[in-house]
């Protein structure tokens, strides 16, 4: 499979992650961002993407680690989190920096099916991959049914004052 790969730093050492090429709308550089009061504190607020408002996910504090600091090699992967939705649910993943665009075989020998608490989690198969080991992530599954309404209302119950 075709994946993005990327690191994230993290207390206990970093960890490389990988997004299936199928999973990526659009590969983008840093965006500016309205920020949006109340939401949890990796969503960093909402950026505009072809007359469309989406929200802006830190994926490093989505997972853990340290906010990202934006530089030069940042990007930010439009996803589908929501794919259900009419629009696609499209929001913005941003990361520190790729490593590349990696072919990576999640049933090769020594593979692991991964660590899944849950049949909706986000966290996939880890190989290895490059010396090292690579988890694949499923960003459809990134958010919590509870985030998805927060960060997609339905604009039918939207109030604005």
């Amino acid at each position: 499979m075709r994946a993005i790969v990327f690191e994230i730093r993290l207390p206990e050492g970093d960890r490389r992650w990988a997004i299936a090429c199928g999973a990526i709308v659009e590969l983008l550089p840093v965006v500016s961002c309205r920020p949006v009061v109340g939401g949890p504190a990796w969503a960093m607020g909402l950026f505009e993407r072809r007359r469309m408002l989406m929200p802006l996910i830190d994926l490093s504090l989505r997972l853990g680690g340290p906010a990202v600091t934006p530089r030069l090699g940042s990007r930010v992967m439009l996803v589908r989190l929501v794919p259900e939705r009419e629009d696609a649910g499209l929001g913005g993943l941003l990361i520190e920096s790729t490593l590349g665009l990696e072919t990576i075989d999640w049933e090769t020998e020594g593979a692991h099916a991964g660590f899944a608490c849950a049949l909706d989690s986000p966290f996939g198969p880890v190989a290895a991959h490059a010396g090292t080991t690579v988890q694949l992530l499923h960003p459809e599954r990134l958010l919590s049914a509870g985030d998805r309404r927060q960060l997609f209302p339905d604009a039918s119950t939207v109030v604005c004052e």
